[in-house]
């Protein structure tokens, strides 16, 4: 159908449409050139056909950004032409824009039924095809951006969700070897507690066997021994009795040299034993356990001075000090009738001072009759063995005070809570 448009000079202020293609489809030949040579100006690619089953043909070998249909034509009309075009995936989001000169309603519905996009009715101007045309390309363009921006969301989507799988494929990997490690954890502690158990029980069986030796050397040398000084001083006193001095002096000899050894027997004897109190509540405890156990029973008043109640001392040294502090607490309690004895540990990072005090009788350290006495021969025995000294303060009446100095051991350990 020829169309009466009213033709207008392209303005300069009009878009460049060199990307964009559009499809005119018209029975009339002068509608056609006459649309050619506009879109032309403008810059489209441009194709043409005079048929509907002709624009169906070249919408097949290259689709248009845009479709200008004219509805009335022989044969297929441009209602059929259009939804052919939108039944075909490939084309059916190609805007098509009706140009008829059917201006009544029901063709119009009809033609947006059938899937057109838009309606010109003829006689129209040219500028305002353009506007429509601007506008659906528009569309269109909006449209495709949107499209591709979706895919990229989608794949955006799928990588995401990759990396949550993958996320959650570590994550319970990490479970896994988290349970394998805490099974080989517990094992391995089932394993120590066992091994601790077995320890223990080896260490307590070598204790009592420790304890069995020494009860069968008290039987066998010690007790021998008093037993011979027994017979020895029966019978020196007996030789004396009968007025014979030199087999007199011959068993005072003999329970001299026997005591001696008995004497020598005991001190080692005192030196292994290992005292229990120590091993359960550490130096500190052990000793404060001893002053109420038995200075506190016997009605002697007492006093504890520690400085650092946290430091852990290595074996040992614990145990030279509360051997030390044993040994003088037995001499005040036997032989120094006192009211009151003091025990000061004093533990920095260069020394370790023990001094046991108390204000009994006192005595001369340097008196032939307690120079060589076991007790302090003992002390000062263990006290040298961990390089320390020994020193003994003393007067008659005037009470005893036993210093034993330590170089610190490191490093000095803070006792758990």
């Amino acid at each position: 159908m020829a169309m009466n448009a009213k033709m207008a000079e392209p303005s300069s202020t009009h878009p460049n449409f060199q990307n964009h293609t559009v499809l005119i489809v018209d029975d009339t030949p002068a509608n056609l050139e006459t649309l050619y040579s506009y879109f032309e100006s403008l810059g489209f690619e441009i194709m043409m056909a005079q048929s509907g089953p002709s624009a169906l043909k070249r919408v097949a070998y290259a689709q248009p950004d845009i479709i200008l249909l004219d509805v009335v034509m022989p044969g297929m009309d441009g209602f059929e032409t259009c939804r052919q075009l939108k039944a075909n995936d490939a084309t059916k989001n190609i805007p098509v824009i009706f140009m008829t000169a059917l201006t009544d309603t029901v063709h119009k519905v009809k033609g947006l039924q059938a899937g057109a996009a838009d309606y010109i009715t003829k006689p129209f101007q040219i500028e305002e095809v353009l506007a429509r045309i601007q506008t659906h390309l528009a569309l269109r363009d909006l449209q495709a951006q949107l499209e591709t921006q979706n895919e990229r969301l989608q794949i955006e989507i799928r990588e995401r969700q990759a990396a949550a799988a993958a996320l959650q494929r570590a994550n319970d990997e990490l479970e896994l070897r988290v349970e394998r490690r805490t099974a080989e954890l517990a094992q391995a502690n089932a394993n120590l507690a066992a091994e601790i158990m077995e320890r223990q029980k080896a260490e307590q069986a070598a204790m009592l066997e420790e304890r069995n030796r020494l009860a069968r050397e008290l039987h066998d040398s010690v007790t021998q021994l008093m037993y011979s000084l027994n017979l020895f001083a029966k019978a020196g006193k007996d030789a004396y009795r009968l007025d014979n001095p030199v087999q007199g002096e011959k068993y005072l000899t003999r329970l001299e040299d026997t005591a001696r050894q008995a004497l020598k027997e005991l001190r080692l004897l005192l030196f292994e034993l290992r005292p229990p109190e120590l091993e359960q509540e550490g130096l500190i405890g052990a000793l404060q356990l001893r002053l109420d156990a038995v200075e506190g029973r016997a009605g002697v008043k007492t006093q504890l001075l520690v400085n650092n109640a946290e430091a852990e001392l290595p074996h040992e040294y614990e145990e030279t000090l509360y051997a030390v502090a044993q040994e003088a607490l037995n001499n005040t309690l036997k032989h120094a009738n006192a009211t009151l004895v003091t025990i000061q540990l004093w533990i920095d990072s260069r020394k370790i001072e023990l001094v046991i005090t108390d204000d009994g009788r006192g005595f001369d350290p340097q008196a032939p009759s307690h120079r060589g006495g076991m007790g302090l021969d003992t002390m000062r025995e263990r006290t040298v063995s961990l390089g320390g000294e020994l020193q003994i303060y003393s007067l008659p009446q005037q009470g005893t005070s036993i210093q034993v100095t330590l170089a610190t051991p490191e490093p000095v350990k803070e006792r758990p809570v």
